[in-house]
């Protein structure tokens, strides 16, 4: 039996180029490739892309709730206090004998800016 006409065999490959396939027969391993590159990217799937939580209304819902009482960021309350008790807090302390004193509490800082 006689094989393809090239007219058959042109139409052939143009379908599979527009619907995406591979156009001429291969063998296994280069199918494994095309197989890959088949898969969406990575940073496009959405278990991916939708794994962590949107930061800004998580940021804000734990704003509302340390307003309210219902949540505490000792991180954010610490240096919440720390801007209180004095404006130029990081940049007012100078020497290790000021700084030991900064962690002693507020009441001994205070002493430290009072008594300048």
């Amino acid at each position: 039996m006689a094989g393809f006409s090239s007219y058959a065999v042109r139409m052939a490959r143009l379908s599979s180029r527009i619907f995406g396939e591979v156009v001429r027969p291969t063998d296994s391993k280069s199918m494994k490739v095309v197989q890959l590159f088949q898969e969406p990217p990575l940073a496009k799937r959405k278990e991916v892309y939708e794994w962590y939580p949107h930061h800004k209304v998580y940021y804000a819902m734990t704003q509302k709730l340390r307003f309210m009482g219902l949540f505490r960021y000792e991180t954010q309350a610490s240096f919440t206090q720390q801007v209180l008790i004095k404006p130029g807090f990081w940049h007012g302390l100078t020497g290790a004998g000021a700084w030991a004193l900064a962690l002693q509490g507020p009441r001994k800082m205070l002493c430290i800016f009072v008594n300048e």
